[in-house]
């Protein structure tokens, strides 16, 4: 009996060791800088308000990135673009009067992020230079199934937002962090950190010797794609895209009334403070969007885009783009991968709905 106990207990404390183990490891290395905080960013989003670039070779927490941001900006943007990475591409050079911008997109950005950034921006000093809220429409902002839970990064401001609203919400535990203390997947991750050793972002020194498979930040804050990311079939990576369950739209099986109504009262809170305000739909590669209009199952996503064109046109809300793309003259060529537009091809068609836009 003595020996079972002791047995019992040897293996508990060995288990709990290699666990501390994991996450101490997890903890150091932080390949996607979950564990970062605010000023973790400062050096680099003041390196943008100065002109810089920056190099993107790795994950980082781009919610905290985008908050750094609003607190260091000094070139009062007179457009600030909302959204996910679909509308990341969006820059200064879309603008034919090159009007200063502010890019705050997020990749996989839900309605709880541009709540909380919107927020944060608009208690900023520079927001009363801005007259133009270009804000990108992913169907799955309003799904409440989406599986996303990066917004919590920025819980705080969400929550603010809805309270000055008068619409209460508790504060939601981030569980997603411990658990990826000890996640294998995030050890994998760790590992791989800890072999290359390189840097997650750097300030830009020369544009020429940027890596094939590294991205880059503007002072605007948009982003141009890597070398790797446009040099791929575009077609090749559509079907991948549908091949197994697609970004955030599955279980998409209502509109959520209460995400609806959030998104009411944000939009509302922009028009009443004097902005003009542009609705986006960022569009589907062609054979992606094709196989969404053939499954019933997806039909939320073309709920969510009438919901916002009536909720437009009540508000007297300019809209452009289409989850469509053969509505808006796109093919296979103007696009990186199954849901994102490349750079060129955003920028021109921007541009020439551009009157629109001021």
């Amino acid at each position: 009996m003595m020996r079972e106990k002791t047995y019992v207990v040897s293996t508990l404390l060995s288990v709990l060791v290699i666990l501390s183990a994991v996450g101490m490891f997890n903890y150091w290395q932080d390949p996607a800088e979950i564990f970062s905080k605010e000023d973790h960013y400062q050096a680099f989003t003041e390196a943008l308000a100065d002109g810089d670039n920056i190099v993107v070779s790795g994950n980082y927490d781009e919610r905290l990135f985008r908050k750094s941001m609003i607190s260091t900006q000094r070139n009062n943007p007179e457009v600030v673009v909302f959204g996910s990475s679909r509308v990341m591409g969006i820059g200064v050079e879309a603008f034919d009067n090159k009007c200063r911008i502010m890019n705050l997109a997020v990749s996989g950005a839900g309605l709880q992020d541009d709540i909380a950034l919107w927020w944060l921006y608009q208690k900023s000093e520079v927001s009363s230079k801005s007259k133009t809220i270009i804000i990108g429409l992913d169907p799955w902002v309003l799904n409440a199934n989406s599986g996303d839970d990066r917004w919590k990064r920025l819980a705080d401001s969400y929550e603010d937002a809805l309270q000055d609203w008068g619409e209460l919400e508790k504060t939601s535990i981030d569980f997603n962090k411990v658990n990826q203390l000890f996640s294998i997947s995030y050890t994998r991750e760790s590992y791989k950190k800890w072999r290359s050793a390189r840097k997650s972002l750097n300030v830009c020194v020369d544009i020429d010797d940027i890596a094939a498979g590294d991205s880059l930040l503007l002072p605007d804050g948009s982003r141009i794609w890597s070398q790797k990311d446009n040099a791929l079939d575009a077609k090749t990576e559509a079907h991948k895209y549908v091949s197994g369950k697609i970004y955030q739209i599955e279980n998409y099986n209502e509109l959520d009334e209460n995400l609806k109504k959030q998104f009411e009262l944000w939009i509302e809170n922009i028009i009443k403070q004097g902005y003009r305000v542009v609705f986006f739909f960022p569009p589907y590669h062609p054979y992606v969007y094709d196989c969404l209009q053939e499954n019933q199952k997806y039909a939320e996503v073309f709920a969510a885009q009438e919901f916002f064109t009536d909720f437009a046109k009540e508000h007297g809300i300019v809209v452009l783009g289409n989850y469509n793309p053969s509505e808006m003259g796109l093919e296979d060529k103007d696009f990186i991968d199954g849901m994102h537009l490349r750079r060129n091809s955003l920028t021109q068609w921007l541009m020439n709905n551009n009157a629109v836009m001021k």
